[in-house]
């Protein structure tokens, strides 16, 4: 991982607007359980790129880590707002928290694409685990959603 770490310090030190090369360095330092440094080189990527998904899922994640539970939020709703796949879903997502909207946004892009797996992966490991949990102490949304969500309360 340390190779791979200095090959993409070295990118974006020579490419500052290398959105990927950000997002990498972020993986890298996630990896590394540094939450710290991941979402300083994830908010980089964003930044370079708003349309950079998989930053906003990384920040989504790193920042429910280090539970800054509006920042978790606003990044996983950056997600579904800028992906032409499901950005319409930011309008009809319901709820009365911006929690409970965005928990619905993910649940509504699972059921409209099963094909595809990264809101399904999104919810399972990000809302059952972290976003429900830790940003509400609560899984209610998510019970019906996915067994991982089921089982995490039922241990509690």
């Amino acid at each position: 991982m340390t190779g791979a770490k200095m090959a993409f310090e070295r990118s974006v030190s020579e490419d500052a607007t290398n959105s990927e090369g950000w997002r990498w360095l972020g993986q890298c330092n996630a990896d590394s359980d540094d939450d710290v440094r991941a979402i300083m080189c994830n908010i980089k990527a964003a930044e370079t790129d708003p349309g950079n998904l998989k930053a906003h899922v990384n920040l989504g994640v790193s920042f429910t880590n280090e539970l800054e539970n509006e920042r978790a939020l606003h990044h996983l709703r950056m997600y579904i707002e800028n992906n032409p796949e499901y950005a319409p879903l930011a309008a009809t997502a319901t709820g009365e928290s911006e929690h409970d909207r965005v928990v619905d946004m993910f649940i509504q892009a699972a059921a409209q694409a099963p094909q595809d797996p990264q809101p399904r992966v999104v919810s399972l490991c990000t809302f059952p685990a972290a976003v429900c949990i830790h940003l509400t102490r609560s899984g209610g949304r998510c019970l019906g959603f996915c067994t991982t969500c089921r089982a995490s309360m039922t241990r509690r």
